[in-house]
């Protein structure tokens, strides 16, 4: 996948004001961003993903009804969501994420520009 192109977000996160910091460090950065969708837990984040179209998750661990890392495990038992770039935000990143090609932790407090940089190299990557 290329930033040449238009890509649709997912943030995932139960507060918010860190859906709202995420979502304008991306129109800040001025990455090619078509769709943000919002969910407030991973229950929630999955159900948009079964309904629209996504390229890349940001997601919250601690969420209630259904964690981050519940919902990026969901998502790796599903032949449609398996391959899917994820960017767990975390305070605590060396915890038990998961080690996979396609999930890179990003550390809290963060940037906007940290943010836009790694998004733009999931992006690239993908």
């Amino acid at each position: 996948m290329s930033m040449d192109r238009a890509v649709d977000v997912l943030i995932v996160d139960d507060s918010s004001v860190a859906r709202s910091i995420i979502e304008r460090a991306l129109s800040l950065g001025r990455l090619h961003v078509s769709n943000v969708y919002q969910a407030s837990n991973g229950k929630e984040g999955l159900e948009v993903l079964r309904a629209k179209k996504v390229d890349l998750v940001i997601t919250d661990v601690n969420m209630p009804v259904m964690t981050g890392l519940q919902m990026v495990e969901a998502m790796s038992s599903s032949p449609a969501l398996r391959n899917m770039p994820i960017i767990i935000v975390s305070s605590n990143p060396s915890g038990e994420m998961p080690r996979s090609a396609r999930v890179r932790a990003l550390c809290k407090p963060f940037t906007p520009e940290t943010l836009v940089r790694l998004v733009k190299e999931v992006i690239e990557t993908a």
